[in-house]
C-alpha cells in the first residue's frame, strides 16, 4: 500500500509520474478524490509548455484499490476514461462529514461503474 500523506501534494505528482509502465496493481490509502482526479486528468496539472503532451498515467494498471475521502462522479469518470487496462476497482470512502451533492456519487457515477464492467 502506498500512503499518500507522506508526500506533499505537489511532490506526489512527481512520484506518480515515475511509476513504472509495467505496474499492474496499485493500492493507495488516504488520498483525496480531488488529488486522484487531478493526477489522472491529462488536461490538468503542471505542463512545461503549451505543446507538451503528457504521457498516459499508469497505462498498465489492471487492479486499483483506493481509500479516498469521497467517491465522486468526476473521480469515477476520470478513472474509467484514463485507466484503459483496468479490470478490478476497489473504492473505499471515509468522509469526515456527509458529502454535498458535488462530492457524492450519483446515479450517473453508478452507471459509469456498471459500464466499466462490460
Amino acid at each position: 500500500m502506498f500512503d499518500v500523506p507522506l508526500f506533499l501534494r505537489h511532490k506526489f505528482a512527481q512520484v506518480w509520474a515515475l511509476a513504472s509502465e509495467k505496474l499492474t496493481s496499485l493500492e493507495i490509502g488516504c488520498v483525496s478524490s480531488v488529488m486522484v482526479t487531478e493526477l489522472l486528468s491529462p488536461s490538468l496539472g503542471h505542463h512545461r509548455s503549451p505543446n507538451h503532451v503528457r504521457p498516459p498515467i499508469l497505462p498498465g494498471i489492471q487492479k486499483l484499490c483506493l481509500s479516498v475521502d469521497y467517491i465522486t462522479d468526476t473521480m469515477v469518470s476520470t478513472i474509467s476514461n484514463v485507466l484503459m487496462s483496468l479490470t478490478h476497482l476497489d473504492l473505499r470512502d471515509a468522509p469526515l462529514i456527509e458529502p454535498t451533492s458535488a462530492y457524492d456519487l450519483t446515479n450517473s457515477g453508478f452507471s459509469r461503474l456498471i459500464s466499466m464492467e462490460n
